[in-house]
């Protein structure tokens, strides 16, 4: 994956979006605060989107949760 956040309509895996979704709820506060509980993860560029935040605003295990979630694109 690239640095730059990139779109992508193409449906995830499984495994991504689950990931995915624990860590926008886990991280809610620190690195969602702008996306509503209630939003779906989806597709490959929601979970690039995950991933980028966590990596932007969260902590070192933010950082360990977004390398885990890359690892299943």
């Amino acid at each position: 994956m690239t640095q730059s956040l990139e779109t992508s309509d193409e449906v995830a895996s499984s495994r991504a979006i689950q990931m995915a979704s624990a860590a926008v709820h886990r991280y809610h506060a620190q690195c969602f605060w702008f996306r509503s509980h209630d939003a779906n993860v989806e597709t490959v560029g929601d979970v690039l989107l995950v991933i980028q935040r966590l990596r932007q605003h969260g902590d070192l295990k933010a950082w360990n949760t977004a390398r885990e979630i890359e690892s299943c694109l």
